[in-house]
């Protein structure tokens, strides 16, 4: 039987709709490594918000920059600006 589960789950570089994101609540929820919360401590960087974070963040989810089997994983940012980069070759 056929569904399209995988589809919602799957990146957009496997052609699917990448729809199933876990909430920011949920990413913020996990402590850094010196057991405080994002809001407590100091070892938490906005511009690097998945560093010094407790370890099982990254087994439940991928996140900006890991590879996943032949692919690498990017943020809406990174796409943002590859695509006006190669707009700007194009030209």
């Amino acid at each position: 039987m056929y569904h399209k589960l995988p589809l919602h789950m799957q990146s957009r570089n496997l052609n699917g709709y990448s729809t199933m994101v876990p909430t920011q609540n949920l990413i913020d929820s996990y402590h850094c490594i010196d057991g405080k919360n994002i809001a407590e401590s100091p070892l938490f960087n906005k511009k690097k918000p998945f560093e010094n974070r407790d370890p099982r963040l990254r087994l439940g989810f991928v996140v900006p920059g890991d590879r996943y089997g032949d692919f690498y994983i990017l943020s809406h940012m990174l796409i943002a600006l590859h695509v006006g980069v190669m707009q700007k070759m194009v030209r």
